[in-house]
């Protein structure tokens, strides 16, 4: 009762196009390699061969999507204003 169902509803929208984009991103990172990044044979390690800096870049811009996805407004609370 102290979930609103529209939070519940776009949650499982959201996790379903993560899950999605990332099983496309783990079957083309086989193929495609991003500048900056060395390419692994195995798309399992992948992740470990990644320079820091790099992956800082990537974390970044997720979060910077995701923020700017709803205008900043990301908790329950504050979404559906």
């Amino acid at each position: 009762e102290d979930v609103d169902p529209k939070w519940l509803r776009e949650a499982e929208l959201k996790h379903g196009r993560v899950c999605m984009v990332a099983t496309v991103g783990f079957f083309s990172q086989q193929y495609i390699t991003f500048p900056g990044f060395e390419p692994s044979p195995d798309a399992l390690q992948a992740v470990y061969v990644a320079p820091p800096g790099a992956m800082a870049a990537l974390l970044f811009l997720a979060g910077y999507i995701e923020s700017a996805s709803y205008g900043g407004k990301i908790t329950m609370l504050d979404m559906f204003e």
